[in-house]
């Protein structure tokens, strides 16, 4: 049964790749597997483009909050250019690094290299490092 229903599924792809020809379509649709499963060589690989991490300007607002707070000045962070992550090697806790873009209490635009630590899901933050960039 199960050899019949690879070979539908073959004659499906075939046919989906005589219909974009058919079409005018340079390429034929691919499906996942199709290409082995005929003997043609892998599709390239496509580069996964994962989405905005949301904690990335809560965390951005709270790396500025406690610097003025520590340091006494007003700053106020205006966005967050870019977050990456990585877990610790306890498992528990993740270090995040962000370029911040903050603005100080004369109107003054600057960006800062930060990086956080804390546990998700928890209220166990901490300010690592805090450093103007430019």
């Amino acid at each position: 049964m199960r050899s019949a229903a690879a070979i539908l599924f073959l004659l499906a792809v075939v046919a989906s790749a005589g219909a974009a020809s058919a079409l005018g379509l340079e390429k034929p649709p691919v499906v996942a597997g199709a290409a082995t499963a005929l003997g043609l060589k892998k599709p390239p690989a496509v580069d996964v483009v994962f989405p905005v991490d949301p904690r990335g300007i809560t965390l951005g607002r709270f790396a500025a909050l406690v610097y003025s707070l520590s340091r006494n000045v007003r700053l106020t962070c205006a966005g967050v250019s870019s977050v990456e992550q990585h877990p610790d090697k306890g498992g528990r806790g993740v270090t995040y690094q962000l370029v911040l873009t903050a603005t100080d209490a004369r109107g003054n635009t600057y960006t800062y290299r930060v990086v956080v630590w804390g546990i998700p899901k928890t209220k166990q933050w901490t300010l690592l490092r805090f450093k103007r960039i430019n």
